[in-house]
């Protein structure tokens, strides 16, 4: 896909430099992610944003263990959503619960306050919440434009069909990230349940099944800039050379691991260009072939 997202989690810049040689479009900054990360100190994404362009995400989450927060927690969390807008991080990560395992919407309104317009990504406190289809419109309703989920259960592959269901309910109005476990091992696990792939090389790790099509979506470069743009909340500029950047790192990574020229017409089944058909009449096309193969 033409303007998917490789999203990395990175807890030191060494590990940051390695995900942008291995192609991340964005990195996930957070500390002690050996226990599920924490936020990450203010001089960590300093050192990380002198070393690369790729943008970056700050997790927000003052300590291990659940989602409901005190009011001092809540306290410090804003002020560090405030703070990392103020430093140039393009979006946050965050997530509040109430007790009963709701959306703290509340508490949500104030954090999306403080973003000020930064890109916001509902983080797995989503996994824990008592009804993810409920929190799904309240994130929509915030205007956040992601959610992290594993489906709900330990990896993604275990919570497939949620997240399937969580594609189709979404359609569009949110961006639903898988996360736990992506590799190409679970790219073939996932693949034995009624979902789609999307996902840079998948085609080639599954070319041996027989029900795999290989689909390229695209855009006009102006039409590009523009996501990226209001995705990251860029300059034209920055996202002209974001641009510049990922697509040579995907054509890179796609020779590397398969041989073949990234965005060749003849290594596809389907192309369609949203600039020319819109992204609403793309995915109505898309679903309505997937409907009639049997696929979902």
């Amino acid at each position: 896909m033409n303007d998917y997202i490789l999203e990395v989690c990175v807890d030191s810049a060494e590990s940051a430099l390695a995900a942008a040689k291995g192609g991340a479009s964005l990195l996930e900054l957070c500390q002690n992610l050996v226990i599920g990360g924490t936020t990450p100190g203010s001089k960590l994404f300093e050192v990380i944003r002198r070393q690369t362009t790729i943008p970056i995400h700050a997790l927000i989450r003052p300590r291990l263990g659940d989602f409901c927060y005190t009011p001092y927690e809540l306290e410090e969390i804003c002020e560090e959503v405030a703070m990392y807008r103020e430093l140039g991080a393009e979006g946050v990560v965050i997530g509040v619960l109430k007790e009963d395992g709701t959306m703290n919407m509340t508490a949500m309104e104030q954090l999306m306050e403080a973003a000020n317009g930064m890109s916001v990504t509902l983080h797995r406190a989503f996994d824990v919440c008592r009804d993810p289809k409920e929190a799904l419109e309240q994130a929509v309703s915030l205007g956040m434009n992601t959610i992290l989920t594993s489906g709900q259960q330990n990896s993604a592959v275990k919570g497939a069909e949620l997240l399937a269901e969580l594609q189709r309910q979404a359609a569009g109005r949110i961006r639903i990230q898988a996360g736990g476990g992506i590799c190409a091992d679970a790219i073939r696990e996932l693949a034995k349940q009624p979902c789609i792939i999307i996902g840079r090389c998948a085609s080639e790790f599954l070319k041996d099944k027989s029900n795999v099509i290989n689909i390229y979506v695209c855009a006009d470069k102006e039409d590009r800039i523009k996501r990226i743009m209001k995705l990251f909340s860029l300059t034209r500029e920055a996202a002209e050379v974001m641009l510049e950047e990922t697509d040579k790192q995907r054509a890179e990574y796609y020779y590397k691991n398969t041989g073949k020229t990234w965005g060749d017409v003849n290594n596809y089944h389907m192309i369609l260009n949203t600039s020319d058909l819109g992204i609403e009449n793309c995915a109505d096309i898309l679903m309505r072939y997937f409907e009639m193969k049997d696929y979902i």
